[in-house]
């Protein structure tokens, strides 16, 4: 069984670094790097993967990325059709480490530190300010570039008219509770096996009813909807980068049955196995 992991990215020693992207298809592994990422979608759609979350997108996706936060934009390839996107990357530290003490910036720093590692998706009337003021930083001087990606990101700090996309930071700093991690690391390490909430709980030294409680207090999720969410992670990996069969897949992430999986399928990735598959696949492109 070929599991695709998350991969560590380099990019431009540049303090920041925006690229104007007009590609086949969009980067992708599953990948993390040190630089924070704000990504705007103007052609293509998709899947979505920040963190634990997976979701559908399309034109006018915006979205803010934590440093070191796993994410991927699986595209659908059109013939003769460009993905396009702005993407503008950058350190925490951009403006300088001290820089977050100043009182004014509190929010700031908030945003950068605190919320960013769980992905932010950018919506409304915010959205639609902040897209043409990143177009426009393509043509500007470098000093001038630092100037508007504040101004960018302190009105997002001081606006509501965002989502957090996931539920717990999958970053190599997360700050999850260890109990909440240990659940979170054995379903990864274990998907594709039979997994028992009574086995769990014996590993995590709890009760079941209090581990289940515990758990989505914490997440937001129950423990099964998480390990649905692992699997099918790793069933989406699996249709884009092999060709083996659906059936053989569904059991390769942990699936006894193929209807279940393709009811999971449907339920959270909005779509068939099948017509996923037909969708993102890429003539198996060797990375």
């Amino acid at each position: 069984m070929k599991i695709i992991p998350s991969i560590r990215i380099k990019y431009s020693l540049a303090t920041i670094d925006i690229a104007n992207e007009e590609v086949p298809f969009f980067y992708n592994p599953l990948h993390y790097h040190p630089e924070l990422e704000l990504k705007y979608v103007e052609q293509s759609s998709g899947t979505r993967f920040v963190g634990d979350s997976i979701e559908p997108f399309g034109p006018g996706d915006l979205c803010l990325i934590g440093a070191r936060t796993p994410h991927l934009w699986k595209n659908e390839m059109v013939k003769d059709v460009l993905a396009k996107a702005v993407v503008i990357k950058f350190l925490p530290d951009f403006v300088g480490n001290h820089f977050y003490n100043i009182p004014e910036m509190s929010k700031l720093r908030h945003l950068i530190f605190d919320l960013a590692p769980y992905g932010l998706r950018v919506e409304g009337k915010l959205r639609d300010s902040i897209a043409p003021k990143m177009k426009q930083m393509m043509e500007m001087s470098p000093a001038l570039q630092i100037t508007r990606l504040l101004e960018i990101l302190c009105t997002v700090a001081e606006s509501t008219d965002w989502r957090i996309l996931s539920k717990l930071q999958m970053s190599s700093n997360g700050m999850a509770d260890n109990k909440t991690n240990f659940v979170l690391s054995y379903l990864q390490k274990n998907f594709n096996q039979e997994i028992s909430l009574k086995k769990i709980a014996e590993k995590a030294y709890m009760h079941p009813n209090s581990l289940c409680t515990h758990f989505k207090r914490e997440t937001g999720k129950t423990i099964f909807n998480s390990l649905n969410e692992i699997r099918l992670k790793q069933a989406c990996n699996l249709l884009i980068s092999t060709n083996d069969s659906i059936a053989v897949i569904s059991g390769q992430v942990g699936y006894v049955s193929q209807r279940l999986f393709n009811k999971k399928f449907m339920e959270i990735i909005g779509m068939t196995p099948l017509r996923y598959r037909k969708k993102m696949m890429v003539n198996n492109i060797d990375e």
